[in-house]
């Protein structure tokens, strides 16, 4: 497939994988040419095949690196992966759709064996984890809860990277964090207090929450190579030139030493710019650099 095309192959093949978890419809592949459409079909038939191949992930709290690294809090209350959304529960669809928009298991819905419960009574029965974050839903029917409610639940559960406050139908939601809920320092302000929640639905409050706290790597890895580091070879000339010329001026006593000052003094700056390029492009591991410059030493003895 023509290069050109290969973001809208990478759509095609995310599309597919969301297909299969159940999560989207079929991938489009209309405007591909006879050929395009062949190799295409042939590799979303791979994808269906090596799908469901890897096993699933541990729960978090059985997870043996997590427990290696002392992740795991044995106080905390156990968990166990939802496996079906209940289509009546509108806090469930939201949540599921939450968990929708990004990779599979970057956010994991979770089910507490026992449910956490507020001064007001308010419970968590679930709870939305990610890599870096444990975000447990209180449900409330009637009183909205506060960031004075937030901050005793914080002191009570120390796992928890936030907290979401969702009514019943899920139209009014608002995630707090630990900082939110006491006083802050403003830089050239001085220290205020706590404002007031904001409220929004639960899956724009609680999926801009994860937006700003899950990497989105897809989006990364295509970055360009280019950019701020597309010039650094001509920025290393002028410090490979200062550099030269530096051992060029030295004055070693030994003669060994004397005999490294002139061969190093007497390299073209190409070698080392074109070293520099090598490793910016991705030519050249970092590990292979030393290796291959020791044996342009011993060649050039």
């Amino acid at each position: 497939m023509d290069e050109s095309k290969e973001d809208r192959l990478d759509d095609i093949v995310e599309a597919q994988l969301r297909y299969l978890r159940g999560q989207g419809p079929r991938p489009n592949i209309a405007g591909l040419d006879e050929d395009e459409r062949a190799e295409v079909v042939s590799m979303l038939e791979i994808v269906e095949a090596l799908a469901g191949s890897l096993p699933a992930s541990p729960p978090f709290e059985e997870d043996p690196v997590a427990i290696r690294l002392g992740l795991v809090d044995e106080h905390a209350p156990t968990t166990r992966a939802v496996e079906a959304i209940d289509g009546d529960d509108p806090v469930q669809i939201s949540l599921g759709e939450v968990a929708a928009r990004f990779d599979e298991n970057a956010v994991r819905i979770e089910r507490l064996s026992e449910p956490l419960e507020d001064a007001a009574g308010n419970r968590a029965h679930l709870i939305c984890r990610s890599l870096a974050e444990a975000v447990a839903v209180f449900v409330f029917e009637d009183e909205p809860p506060t960031l004075e409610d937030a901050a005793v639940l914080f002191a009570q559960r120390a796992e928890l990277s936030a907290i979401a406050f969702s009514s019943v139908a899920a139209t009014q939601a608002a995630v707090v964090t630990p900082v939110e809920v006491g006083s802050f320092l403003v830089p050239g302000v001085g220290w205020r207090d706590p404002g007031e929640l904001s409220w929004d639905p639960l899956g724009i409050a609680l999926g801009r929450h994860f937006e700003r706290s899950t990497p989105r790597w897809d989006r990364v890895l295509k970055l360009p190579m280019s950019g701020p580091l597309s010039d650094v070879a001509n920025s290393a000339v002028p410090i490979a030139e200062a550099e030269l010329a530096k051992v060029a001026r030295s004055r070693p006593q030994l003669a060994h030493k004397q005999d490294a000052r002139d061969f190093v003094a007497n390299r073209e700056v190409t070698v080392f710019t074109e070293s520099v390029e090598a490793v910016r492009s991705g030519r050249l591991p970092v590990e292979r650099l030393a290796g291959d410059l020791a044996e342009m030493c011993e060649v050039a003895s």
